[in-house]
């Protein structure tokens, strides 16, 4: 390296040469400043030079700074036009470039070398937090504070990570004696700023300070997000759809720059892509890159109506700037007064849960077709539902089955099983006998009475034609599909819901839609892999309008019309705004979620989309994730109800908890729930109160969709178990329940049930590549119950969606729910029981009927069943 270092005169390109390789045996040795200094060194000789710039920008990637390597970009750009894998990188300079391991390794490296590496040390913390250890995260940029002295990237980064934690009075001192406009302020710290400010309070100092960062971030989905947040709040609606409209379009933009990312590798060119990032960016008024994007397509294309189409598109628009682009000029820091932080230190008594596998089980595995091709659906069955079919109080299983799928062997047909519960001495296959002849492909179940006759009726999704069961009252069911109205559909369905969306007294059928249909796709070898979600179109959901006399209506038209399509998986109808009418949320895997407010006023239903309004749309940075199931209960006692979403791997479930002004606040990292759940990919949940405490724990099935073992990736993964004593923090007690909880499986669907009748709820559990489950509770420390069954007159005769509000053991009123369908493909007893801890009665329960009548009860004695009639009182159901 001295010899390559004494090379100082000489021709241009021989100095340079040089530099660069001095660079590059500095970068070795972990030097990372003095290397960067070479590479310098050389453009400055050779500043047309490619190599240089290359290594200059692959460092600022790493280095999590994305401004530098767009900067740099463009100095390439000034030079010579783009390549394709260059045009991808200046849209994603924003994200994680750098695999973790790689980056892990490298970063480490550097600070051996020099541990006062700002850069590195910074750079290490936002991976280390993105893997789950942000707690790490933060003790590491606090530690390099105290050795190092105050240094600026380091207090935004740990304020950064400070506030997606919740803990806002420390980020705020973290950025103590920052003068905002005093030093050049970036836009990735203005962004930094204003969601301090949000989180303050200050909702217009939020508003000047994400709207700079967003001018100058034009393509990070968090700093739009947050500007479409601060705008909502501060009231300036015109502005915030705008914004909402741009976090959408970014969202599609990256799915489709990842296509193009992926076909660059693979030496192809994905032609649709190139167009559907140019029409995005057109969309965005991004005029410089769209331009750039339709000169790569003129080359690879010769489809000129299409390419016409677009450049007269992007003739008729101009670059989106306003005033937004002038930094704030007399902003101030807010203060952290009246901001809330989240109880750290609450307190947890000992775990007394015990789930366990006894007889009887349900004979029945799920059969997912076995096609070699891995199809996406092959991926995803199956769920599972309770259902009493035959009125013995005893509440039974229906298991969805798959079978032959697509080009996959021939398999002998199989049909969906129904078990009927024998007082939980034997789970009886009733299937032949109840006439169920259920050979489609089938995902999801949903449960309930859809002609009011008393007895509950069965909707099946499938690929293809869905399928409704008529329970015919004699322990038969009659497919009256055709009958019914509900047309064949070439749709892959995967979860539904039965709920009174039109308030007339009888349910009407939600069917939640996936994908456009069987693909196969293969890795960067050639190798068949499992699709990405984002190579298949999303599909419009289903509404059928149940019009009392046996027949169905589809009004999906009317019902979804200006409602952007997902791909959707999950769904929960449930009143999420207080206006005695059930709601609609389906969680939709890579496009963004779902939140249907229902705005009916008599027949036919009718709703708002408030799925960015309420804060349920996308995770906090702004990004679509992959939903799957839901679980929905008053988590934190303050009688609303609230929501959880499983996500897929890498991706942190959602702990959101409702406001007063019914929109949402994602709690997951605050409530400790973000870093136990980023190395899994859960599927079904549910809330459920094991031991009686008055608390609901978390229940997640997880499991990967495709096994990539041999890349490090976890194929089978253990179910968990969440834990609160407060609704604040969350504790995963998986370990300590043990059991089970530690087999490693591929779960799916999720319901809970009492199917023993002990008054301790149960669950049922599908999976992949095991039969499915009866968890029994089996739990001998535990409190005191009161089990609730609910008829309605004027409402549904099922009582679903009525509101249940009583009061717990720490004083304070909470609801409970009833609702048929819910989270993924499943549908849980239609039961409601209410823990009650030490308590031996409760002295009022006031029922909510979706029909706006209200039933109070008072005096129930504890660890009795009861059922509840509308308007007609309260009787025992202990009968066994």
């Amino acid at each position: 390296m001295s010899y390559l270092r004494r090379i100082q005169t000489g021709s241009a390109i021989a100095i340079a040469s040089a530099r660069l390789n001095e660079g590059d045996i500095l970068l070795s040795m972990g030097d990372r400043i003095a290397a960067e200094k070479a590479w310098e060194e050389a453009l400055q000789v050779v500043p047309q030079s490619e190599e240089p710039g290359l290594r200059l920008i692959s460092m600022s990637a790493l280095l999590r700074k994305p401004l530098d390597v767009r900067r740099r970009l463009a100095e390439i750009r000034s030079r010579r036009p783009l390549s394709l894998a260059e045009m991808a990188l200046w849209i994603t300079a924003d994200g994680r470039l750098t695999p973790f391991d790689e980056a892990e390794k490298r970063l480490t490296l550097f600070l051996n070398r020099d541990d006062s590496d700002e850069d590195a040390e910074c750079a290490l913390c936002i991976y280390l937090a993105e893997d789950g250890r942000t707690n790490e995260a933060i003790l590491r940029l606090n530690d390099f504070r105290k050795r190092h002295g105050v240094t600026r990237r380091c207090r935004f980064t740990e304020a950064d990570l400070l506030l997606r934690s919740g803990r806002i009075s420390e980020a705020m001192t973290a950025l103590e004696g920052i003068v905002p406009g005093q030093k050049a302020t970036t836009a990735e710290e203005w962004e930094t700023l204003g969601r301090a400010a949000m989180e303050c309070g200050d909702v217009e100092s939020a508003c000047e300070a994400l709207l700079y960062a967003e001018s100058g971030l034009p393509f990070r989905r968090s700093a739009a997000y947050a500007s479409f947040q601060a705008l909502f709040k501060a009231g300036r609606e015109r502005e915030a759809n705008i914004r909402q409209h741009r976090v959408d379009l970014l969202n599609m933009l990256h799915a489709e720059v990842e296509k193009v990312g992926i076909s660059v590798v693979r030496g192809k060119k994905d032609t649709d892509a190139l167009y559907l990032v140019a029409e995005c960016l057109v969309d965005l008024h991004s005029s410089a890159e769209a331009a750039e994007w339709i000169r790569q397509i003129q080359r690879v294309d010769g489809e000129a109506s299409r390419l016409l189409r677009l450049t007269d598109r992007l003739n008729m628009i101009s670059d989106s700037t306003d005033a937004a682009a002038i930094p704030p000029q007399t902003w101030t820091m807010p203060s952290v007064s009246g901001t809330r932080d989240q109880n750290r230190d609450a307190a947890d008594s000992a775990v007394r849960i015990r789930l366990t596998i006894a007889p009887p089980q349900p004979r029945m595995k799920y059969e997912n077709g076995h096609t070699g091709l891995k199809y996406l659906l092959e991926s995803m069955g199956g769920g599972v539902g309770v259902i009493d079919f035959d009125n013995d109080t005893w509440p039974d299983l229906y298991c969805p089955q798959g079978g032959q799928l697509g080009d996959g062997p021939l398999l002998p047909p199989m049909s969906d099983r129904l078990f009927r519960n024998v007082a939980a001495t034997e789970l009886r296959d009733a299937t032949d006998t109840a006439g169920i002849r259920e050979e489609s492909y089938s995902l999801g179940v949903a449960a309930g009475d859809l002609n009011n006759d008393g007895f509950d009726d069965l909707a099946i999704t499938n690929l293809g034609r869905n399928t409704v069961y008529q329970n015919c009252g004699d322990g038969t069911f009659l497919d009256i599909t055709v009958d019914s109205g509900i047309s064949e559909t070439s749709n892959m369905s995967s979860g539904a819901a039965a709920a009174d969306l039109d308030g007339d007294g009888d349910l009407d059928v939600y069917i939640v839609n996936y994908v456009d249909g069987l693909r196969t796709c293969r890795d960067d070898k050639g190798n068949i892999a499992t699709c990405n979600p984002s190579v298949h179109a999303p599909v419009t959901d289903e509404l059928w309008e149940n019009e009392g006399n046996g027949r169905f209506r589809n009004i999906s038209a009317t019902y979804f019309e200006g409602i952007q399509p997902g791909k959707g998986l999950g769904v929960v109808t449930a009143q999420l705004n207080d206006d005695l009418m059930p709601d609609v949320f389906v969680t939709n895997d890579t496009t963004p979620n779902l939140l249907l407010i229902n705005t009916s006023r008599g027949c036919p239903p009718q709703c708002e989309d408030h799925s960015f309004r309420a804060g349920v749309a996308v995770n906090p940075v702004g990004l679509a994730e992959a939903g799957m199931g839901i679980a929905c209960g008053d988590f934190n006692h303050d009688a609303r109800l609230d929501l959880y979403v499983t996500n897929f791997h890498r991706e942190a479930n959602s702990f959101l908890i409702r406001r007063s002004d019914n929109g949402f606040d994602d709690r997951t990292a605050a409530a400790g729930l973000r870093e136990p759940t980023l190395p899994m990919l859960g599927f079904g949940t549910q809330a459920v109160d094991f031991d009686l405490d008055g608390w609901s724990e978390l229940f997640v099935a997880n499991g990967h969709i495709d096994d990539q073992t041999d890349v490090g990736s976890p194929w089978k993964m253990p179910s968990q178990l969440f834990r609160t004593a407060d609704g604040i923090t969350w504790r995963d007690v998986s370990a300590e329940v043990g059991g089970i909880l530690n087999a490693q499986a591929l779960g799916r669907g999720v319901a809970v049930w009492d199917g023993n009748r002990d008054g301790l709820p149960d669950l049922a559990v599908g999976f992949q590549d095991k039969p499915v489950e009866w968890l029994v509770n089996e739990s001998v420390q535990h409190g005191n119950h009161l089990t609730l069954r609910l008829r309605g007159t004027r409402s549904n005769r099922n009582g679903y969606n009525a509101l249940i509000f009583w009061t717990a053991q720490d004083g304070r009123t909470q609801v409970t729910e009833l609702r048929a369908g819910g989270g993924y493909c499943s549908t849980s007893e239609s039961t409601a029981i209410l823990g009650i801890g030490n308590l031996s009665a409760i002295e009022m329960i006031r029922i909510q009927w979706p029909s706006g009548e209200t039933d109070e009860l008072s005096d129930l004695s504890a660890n009795r069943r009861y059922v509840v009639v509308e308007r007609c009182g309260v009787f025992a159901d202990d009968v066994r």
